[in-house]
This record gives C-alpha cells, sequence and structure tokens, in this order.
C-alpha cells in the first residue's frame, strides 16, 4: 500500500475553456481571419466569408459548448443543418493549418 501511494501523477496538459464568450470567439476570429464586419456571420449567399463563419461555428462549439441550435440566434438566416455544414468545412480548415488553431486557443485562454 504504501508503494502505491508513493508517486503522483498530475497532468502537464491544459484544458480547453468550454465556457469563453461568444463576443470574444466572434472578435478574436474576425482579428486573426482579417474580417472587418463581424456582421457577415448573417449573410447568407456571400461564399466569400464561408471560410470565416465555418471556422467561427467550430469555434463556438468547441470553446462555448454551444449547439447547433443554440448557433442560430448568432448566425442569423441560417438553418442548425446548414450551420452544421459550415462547422464541418471549419474542422477541415483548422485540420489543414493547425497554427491557426495554436493561434486561436492561445487568444481564447
Amino acid at each position: 500500500e504504501k508503494a502505491f501511494n508513493k508517486g503522483s501523477y498530475e497532468l502537464d496538459e491544459s484544458k480547453l475553456v468550454r465556457t469563453a464568450d461568444v463576443e470574444k470567439v466572434i472578435s478574436t476570429l474576425a482579428m486573426l481571419l482579417g474580417v472587418t464586419n463581424v456582421n457577415v456571420r448573417h449573410f447568407k449567399y456571400k461564399k466569400q466569408h464561408r471560410q470565416f463563419k465555418g471556422i467561427l461555428a467550430i469555434c463556438l462549439r468547441i470553446f462555448c459548448d454551444m449547439s447547433l441550435k443554440e448557433m442560430t440566434k448568432h448566425f442569423m438566416n441560417h438553418t442548425p443543418a446548414t450551420i452544421g455544414i459550415l462547422a464541418r468545412e471549419g474542422i477541415e480548415k483548422l485540420l489543414g493549418d493547425e497554427e491557426l488553431f495554436k493561434q486561436i486557443t492561445i487568444e481564447l485562454r
């Protein structure tokens, strides 16, 4: 019993904050991606902002622990299914650009 309790094990990993402020996530992503108007998330048919909306959708899921239905309040004119498709595209972008995900994680801690 003494040998069993002798060592202690502590994790060095830091946990992701899942209660980040939504507005902070939006403004941080806008800054990192060079988006000047954060209201582009409401525009439905603007393809040039699709990357921002996709990364925003997945970051709201990761850092704010929001469901797709809850995200519809922040993505006006979008259905949960559309937000899910955007989030899938955002995951692909972040998996392809690990440096961007590291920057986002650092900024939101």
